[in-house]
């Protein structure tokens, strides 16, 4: 069986999270772009549904798909300040990915449960409350050493990202702490 194709010149797919109960959602706010040897392209956004469209692909160049889950809301870096970024590949100009997600049971898997918590969370205040006073990136950091957030930094720092209930705590006190005024 061929495998689907995309537009000449691009790359396709649609990028995937499994959440805490092993369903597979898409990986909404997350980024993707292309690498090749000597080539790396900018980041674009998926769009809500998990799929991605990337231009520029050569005919007869190998590329790799890179995927990170930072966005304008939350950047995650490891305790060594490195960010989580995957790759898929290799693939050619003109074909469609198909689903991509995580491999099960890795740190970028578990990462994207995490993801899935905080867009969750997202979507409740953005339905229930505003989020117009979020307008810096929070930093998350994981594995931490220990729970707990840091105003000074607008950081968070998690041990257990499957802990839905800590990892929610912990955003609490983020959104508190961004969301209120002090005097």
């Amino acid at each position: 069986t061929a495998a689907p194709t995309a537009a000449p010149g691009t790359i396709a797919g649609r990028l995937l999270l499994a959440d805490r109960a092993g369903a597979l959602r898409p990986a909404r706010l997350a980024q993707v772009r292309l690498i090749a040897p000597g080539k790396t392209a900018s980041w674009s956004p998926v769009a809500d549904d998990g799929s991605f469209v990337l231009a520029g692909a050569e005919t007869g160049v190998s590329y790799t798909i890179r995927a990170s889950l930072d966005n304008p809301r939350w950047t995650f870096l490891d305790d060594n300040s490195r960010s989580y970024e995957w790759e898929a590949g290799p693939f050619a100009s003109g074909t469609d990915a198909g689903p991509l997600a995580p491999a099960r049971g890795t740190q970028n898997a578990k990462l994207g449960v995490l993801h899935l918590t905080y867009v969750d969370a997202l979507d409740f205040l953005m339905r229930e409350a505003t989020i117009h006073w979020w307008k810096n990136s929070l930093t998350v950091v994981w594995p931490g050493d220990s729970d707990y957030f840091s105003r000074g930094d607008w950081s968070v720092h998690i041990t257990n990202a499957l802990a839905w209930d800590v990892v929610l705590h912990e955003l609490g006190h983020a959104v508190m702490g961004g969301a209120m005024v002090t005097r």
